[in-house]
């Protein structure tokens, strides 16, 4: 389990007293989860949750102590010796892993964690195919919480908050590699990160953008919130020489106008592109098919809703789940009692 080094009010000058007082209650609140998942019990952490629901500390609490519950849940919290270890764990959720273009590039000279998603090389009618939703789900919710425990490792060493630099690389697309279906899985991705990583992106580059971005992006924006929304910039020809400038060259891969040492120019960051023919056939023999006969047929009108009983009878079973839809799309969502997570 991460060990991050705790920071205290006192290590936070700039906090004033109300503020100091808040993330001390808060923290009061939040002992009996933090005792179970200490790597979160540090005063950058909390108060980003806390800023997020406006000082709002029963409000936090609740989102909080349900997001750290869906991470253990997943087994997201994992410590990682480095960024390739972190990409040998993805390769063990998906064979399809590395053409989800993404990846962690390292701190930027101020100590943010920089993502880099080249977006534009994905390839998501070929990716759909080859797994399911969930594991996108899942994948982004591991890089993620990935780039958290590189973040709270930074803040403890330069004892002060710092942030995630998103740099969404469009290179390579068009018209011809969007696919709705994937779009809209892609917003929900978002919706749920948003949930439960809030306040985490200090910035938002768009680098490489087509002339039809506006489309994509007043799409996306529904799922945003404003604060995200007003953390993009777009950049025009001269990326390259603004993200050095911010950034520090030393800290950004050659394939993006930097000097940061890497066996391949693109470092660490999955780069997409199109899928080989023989991993398709590979993870294709590989995935799970159940025979329509061997399922129950159902129609969901448009805005009408299916409900599922289902009786778990021992603790710590598993629940899977698996349905095929033949046309349209539906979101669906588990609840317990009254507590529910939407997919």
């Amino acid at each position: 389990m991460c060990q991050d080094e705790k920071a205290s009010i006192a290590d936070l000058p700039l906090f004033c007293e109300k503020e100091s007082g808040d993330v001390e209650q808060f923290r009061k609140r939040m002992a009996p989860i933090l005792d179970k998942y200490p790597s979160y019990d540090t005063i950058y952490t909390l108060d980003r949750w806390l800023r997020s629901y406006n000082n709002d500390i029963e409000e936090a609490v609740k989102r909080m102590t349900r997001a750290l519950k869906n991470l253990y849940a997943l087994d997201a919290c994992k410590d990682y010796d480095s960024v390739e270890s972190l990409n040998d764990f993805l390769h063990t959720i998906s064979r399809a892993a590395e053409y989800f273009p993404g990846g962690i590039m390292g701190p930027d000279k101020h100590g943010n964690i920089i993502l880099v998603q080249p977006m534009g090389r994905a390839r998501p009618k070929t990716m759909m195919r080859l797994g399911r939703v969930s594991d996108l789900y899942k994948a982004a919710i591991l890089e993620a919480e990935a780039c958290m425990y590189f973040l709270r490792k930074e803040e403890a060493v330069r004892g002060r908050q710092l942030g995630i630099i998103f740099i969404s690389d469009l290179a390579e697309l068009s018209l011809e590699t969007i696919y709705m279906p994937a779009v809209k899985a892609y917003m929900n991705v978002l919706d749920v990160l948003q949930c439960l990583f809030p306040n985490s992106i200090k910035k938002v580059y768009v680098i490489n953008s087509p002339s039809m971005i506006s489309v994509l992006f007043n799409m996306v924006k529904q799922v945003l919130s404003k604060r995200m929304i007003e953390s993009i910039e777009f950049i025009g020809n001269d990326w390259q020489q603004r993200l050095k400038d911010e950034l520090g060259e030393e800290n950004i891969f050659r394939h993006w106008g930097g000097t940061k040492e890497a066996v391949k120019e693109t470092g660490t960051i999955r780069m997409g592109g199109e899928v080989p023919a023989s991993v398709r056939d590979e993870i294709l023999r590989t995935l799970k098919f159940i025979p329509d006969d061997q399922l129950t047929k159902t129609t969901v009108p448009a805005s009408g809703t299916l409900e599922i009983p289902v009786h778990v009878l021992q603790s710590n079973s598993s629940l899977q789940w698996y349905f095929t839809v033949n046309a349209g799309e539906i979101d669906f969502k588990i609840t317990f009692g009254k507590e529910e997570e939407k997919f």
